[in-house]
């Protein structure tokens, strides 16, 4: 029996008031208002534990974000909603081949929970953001689709 069930957003007022829950979160508010239509709502025994945002870069490659709430952090969730947001993603967008999480450089758990759940650091992304000197502030990980994981 899966633990988690998603669902997409949808303009109801029931859906604006669960971002309203992470009002004091900057990148929650940031990327999620801008991507509304990219995210779905992460319940668990019927009950809204967080967010997660699916980005197409193009078809073969994807970037998910996903926040928990505050009171729910650090017990496992984490590494558990990234692991089933993963194969949600490639069972889902079956043209998708890999997925990337840009996790911001202070958020050692965060960190902690996607290595956990499978990805590893993009060398070849991270040297080329020191290089530019751009987007530094967050590490990207990243998890290809293997045979398993379909």
């Amino acid at each position: 029996m899966q633990r988690f069930r998603y669902t997409k957003y949808q303009e109801q007022k029931e859906y604006d008031d669960y971002f309203s829950l992470f009002e004091k979160d900057k990148e929650v508010q940031r990327y999620v208002s801008f991507w509304k239509e990219k995210s779905y709502f992460i319940f668990m025994d019927n009950q809204f534990i967080g967010i997660f945002s699916l980005f197409p870069f193009y078809p073969q490659r994807m970037e998910i974000r996903r926040w928990i709430l505050p009171e729910l952090r650090n017990q496992g969730l984490g590494t558990e909603i990234a692991k089933d947001i993963t194969d949600f993603a490639f069972s889902t967008f079956p043209e998708c081949h890999e997925i990337i999480s840009n996790i911001h450089y202070e958020n050692k758990n965060s960190q902690k929970s996607i290595q956990k759940a499978g990805y590893i650091l993009n060398q070849n992304e991270y040297e080329k953001r020191q290089e530019l000197g751009e987007g530094t502030e967050y590490i990207p990980y990243v998890k290809k689709k293997t045979i398993s994981s379909f």
